[in-house]
């Protein structure tokens, strides 16, 4: 069994300078499937849309707001006789890849999941994936959950948005992503350029099996002016000790750096995160930058997350601040063990 639906946002129209005239915004899309398949061995499910761009005329007096995207899929299974269950959404926000009017970059949210499956019987699992971008760069976010209980995937990409750093949610049987390009946060006080932000967060949520999310993200923009580039840690939050393993990949090879990172403890992950990163003293050309993130665990209950900045200049080391934080950052599932969240964070005051 296989459903879709896609949604298309309209294009903007096109301004004309001797009227004083500005390009209009392009439309929003939201496409949205939702489907209970008891009886199929295989089901799959489909969610897509694009937000329309905005006028792009070379004469008008100014550019229109490229449209938003918004795309949710869901999946209600019987995992006793389903084989394979997928659930897929994809956003992609008006002006992506490019928009010729330099309109804001439309946003996009993706959200999949799926409900019933039963690890061992059922295989599959919740994609999604966002885009957004314009002709001052491209931003993009995917995240994947495995079948084996309950699994969603979570993903949101936009250009100039305002984000809050360690406002990201575990919860249980969810991989969210999440990738800002150019955003704007009061908490970004010291002084250093921002380029991008990004987070992702997972929840286990199976019953005892080993279980394996996933996070990319990739962030594309510049020339830059010939200084540095360094990948900057901001929050992190751990439920029951985290993860069993995680791993972070981050691949620059743009400008010539790659490396991968990986942690069987939070003390592990802890010593990299009280440093920033060094990616490169000095950048000029344009920036691709792909950042990989996998969290493994078996135990129920367990979660992580951490949120980052891509900057354009290296703060200095920071030593560890003990900081007593006992946070609930679970769906009701969760909370119902009392379980807490400790975030760690190292945001300039």
């Amino acid at each position: 069994m296989n459903a879709y639906t896609y949604a298309y946002g309209g294009f903007g129209g096109e301004g004309d300078l001797y009227s004083l005239g500005t390009d209009g915004d392009g439309g929003m899309a939201s496409a949205t499937t939702d489907v209970t398949a008891l009886s199929a061995t295989y089901s799959s499910v489909n969610a897509t849309a694009y937000g329309g761009n905005s006028g792009d005329y070379y004469s008008s007096t100014g550019a229109g707001q490229n449209g938003d995207a918004t795309a949710r899929a869901t999946l209600t299974v019987d995992g006793t006789l389903q084989s394979r269950a997928d659930a897929t959404a994809t956003a992609t926000g008006g002006g992506f890849p490019y928009d010729g009017a330099d309109g804001k970059a439309g946003a996009a949210d993706a959200h999949a999941e799926i409900f019933g499956g039963v690890f061992g019987t059922t295989t599959g699992g919740a994609r999604a994936t966002s885009y957004s971008g314009e002709s001052s760069g491209i931003v993009s976010s995917q995240a994947d959950a495995p079948v084996g209980g309950p699994a969603s995937a979570t993903s949101h990409t936009s250009e100039g948005t305002t984000v809050t750093p360690g406002d990201y949610a575990i919860s249980a049987g969810n991989m969210l992503s999440t990738a800002v390009l150019a955003p704007v946060s009061p908490a970004f006080n010291d002084g250093l350029q921002t380029y991008g932000y990004g987070a992702f967060a997972t929840g286990y949520g199976g019953e005892g099996e080993s279980l394996t999310y996933t996070g990319y993200s990739t962030f594309a923009f510049g020339p830059l002016d010939g200084g540095p580039l360094a990948f900057d840690f901001l929050t992190f939050g751990d439920v029951l000790d985290g993860f069993e393993s995680l791993s972070l990949t981050i691949d620059g090879n743009s400008f010539g750096f790659y490396q991968s990172y990986f942690f069987d403890t939070l003390a592990d992950f802890g010593t990299l995160f009280d440093m920033d990163i060094l990616l490169s003293a000095s950048v000029s050309d344009p920036v691709f930058v792909g950042i990989s993130y996998s969290f493994v665990s078996s135990t129920p209950g367990q979660g992580f997350g951490f949120d980052y900045r891509l900057v354009g200049d290296a703060a200095p080391p920071v030593a560890p601040i003990p900081v007593p934080a006992a946070l609930p950052m679970l769906a009701s599932a969760l909370a119902a063990l009392g379980l807490l969240l400790r975030r760690r964070r190292r945001i300039a005051a």
